[in-house]
């Protein structure tokens, strides 16, 4: 089955909606900012990329 750009558009808006909720829980549990989570969680995930995957910085995508 191919799924078509609605539905992987449906997942992605999921994936990103529990995120945000998990990130909003650790913000309000350390009394922190959700920025500062969400800028640890991504820090986090580029170190967690494999070597020649692509990142996304601030100037663009880059290959890791």
């Amino acid at each position: 089955m191919i799924a078509s750009n609605a539905d992987a558009q449906a997942v992605i808006e999921d994936v990103n909606r529990k995120r945000r909720q998990a990130y909003e829980e650790i913000a309000k549990r350390n009394r922190t900012d959700i920025r500062a989570v969400e800028t640890l969680a991504g820090e986090k995930a580029i170190q967690n990329t494999t070597p020649g995957n692509f990142v996304e910085g601030p100037g663009g995508w880059i290959k890791k």
